[in-house]
């Protein structure tokens, strides 16, 4: 049979209609087992419903699971936990932190230690690779960042990623780092300010036969954000991994 995907989207505005993630499934008899996930080529993304924050499951047709940041402190425990063993997710083989902001990273802790939030116990989430991240320090380390910091330092977790690095999510499906600190896949380079933290987002480009799906944090495309000034990151980015911008016309309806 052809590729497969399901994307499903869990957001804080979509999380008051629709069911947990296992009951929406179900629902439409799309939940495969893992010998159908293995014959069917199939790749799952879901995005999870974490409070005012991102998190991103990855799984492949091989049952790779991935994650890509991990909602605001408390979200762990709280949100992304429950979904996650709805999914059936009872260990991850890597995560990806996109940024450090606290929103990103904040619930990361959480979830590995599992429902009891004590270390080395029988309900953790095995971590079974790394967890990725931009490298270096952020221009003002919160307590969340430090935290994180010290606990993956000290378990052996925690690696550098370099751009173009290819990661694992099983057959038929390419996952590329296209862009982190400011330097792009093709070697040209934005020099940022040491407080551009939204700016310094890792994109991780996702592709199976004819679907692309990029994901870059809170990568940011010019203009100002609070009191700050903004690079425009995001158009180079565009440019080099084709994506086909859409312009939509806004007709106003006379009725």
């Amino acid at each position: 049979m052809g590729s497969r995907l399901i994307l499903c989207l869990l957001t804080g505005l979509l999380a008051s209609c629709l069911q947990s993630p296992a009951e929406f499934l179900a629902e439409r008899g799309t939940r495969p087992d893992q010998n159908e996930r293995n014959s069917e080529t199939l790749l799952e993304i879901y995005a999870l419903q974490a409070g005012q924050g991102d998190a991103t499951l990855l799984r492949g047709a091989d049952g790779t699971t991935a994650l890509i940041d991990a909602g605001p402190p408390f979200s762990g425990i709280t949100h992304l936990l429950p979904q996650l063993r709805s999914l059936g997710v009872e260990e991850l083989d890597w995560v990806l932190l996109s940024h450090y902001d606290a929103d990103h990273l904040g619930g990361l802790l959480e979830i590995l230690k599992g429902e009891d939030q004590e270390w080395d116990t029988t309900d953790d989430i095995p971590l079974r690779g790394p967890v990725w991240d931009r490298s270096g320090e952020p221009f003002d380390p919160t307590f969340w960042y430090k935290h994180y910091a010290t606990v993956t330092e000290e378990r052996g977790w925690r690696e550098s990623v370099m751009v173009g690095q290819s990661l694992p999510l099983g057959p038929g499906v390419a996952v590329t780092i296209v862009l982190a600190n400011g330097e792009y896949e093709d070697g040209s380079v934005i020099h940022l300010n040491p407080n551009e933290e939204n700016s310094a987002s890792i994109a991780l480009l996702i592709e199976q036969g004819d679907f692309r799906y990029l994901t870059a944090g809170d990568l940011t495309g010019g203009g100002w954000s609070g009191n700050l000034e903004t690079r425009d990151l995001e158009t180079r980015l565009a440019e080099q991994v084709k994506l086909e911008v859409i312009e939509k016309e806004h007709v106003l309806d006379e009725a």
